[in-house]
């Protein structure tokens, strides 16, 4: 029978009540709350998945709305996650339009929305981010990429390649 069946929202809303166990950050309890961390934050990123559903589930264990600008990367798997967790907010009345998503929106318009925004988060490369940081009057926070996946088949392959970006690393200043 249907009521045997687990639902996808079931699963989903289960999923993001167990986020907010054993931390000492009370669930968010009313749509009034829901803006008393930073504020709006804007993040600048290359559209990792995993970055937008952490970085979703961070806002809203610390209060505050997110807004992600990408530029089609995993487009339709961020528009998924944002759309499950903001039904899941509603349903929960914590509030509307909490994450958003924004796709090919350029560096000028997001500069001219910064009266929006109490922050910004660029996650990514680091010469960027200095030119970005040049033309935004609201504070920045950088975080650089964290790691890096290699298939390398050979000790000489993996030697050259450990020299290649020791090079670049000295190149740019890093």
């Amino acid at each position: 029978s249907t009521d045997e069946k687990l639902s996808l929202t079931k699963l989903d809303i289960d999923l993001l009540k167990n986020t907010f166990k054993n931390t000492n950050i009370p669930i968010i309890q009313s749509p009034k709350s829901i803006v008393d961390g930073i504020g709006n934050i804007g993040v600048i990123y290359n559209g990792n998945p995993y970055l937008t559903l952490y970085l979703s589930l961070a806002a809203l264990r610390t209060h505050n709305k997110i807004y992600f600008f990408v530029n089609d990367s995993c487009l339709a798997t961020n528009n998924l996650l944002v759309n499950m967790l903001n039904r899941i907010i509603e349903k929960f009345n914590y509030g509307k339009d909490i994450i958003k998503l924004y796709n090919g929106i350029s560096e000028k318009e997001i500069i001219e929305s910064e009266n929006l925004l109490d922050m910004f988060l660029y996650i990514g490369d680091k010469h960027e981010y200095i030119k970005f940081k040049k033309k935004t009057s609201i504070p920045i926070t950088y975080n650089g990429y964290e790691n890096a996946v290699f298939y390398i088949e050979t000790a000489e392959k993996f030697n050259n390649t450990l020299v290649e970006i020791n090079n670049y690393v000295f190149k740019h200043n890093i």
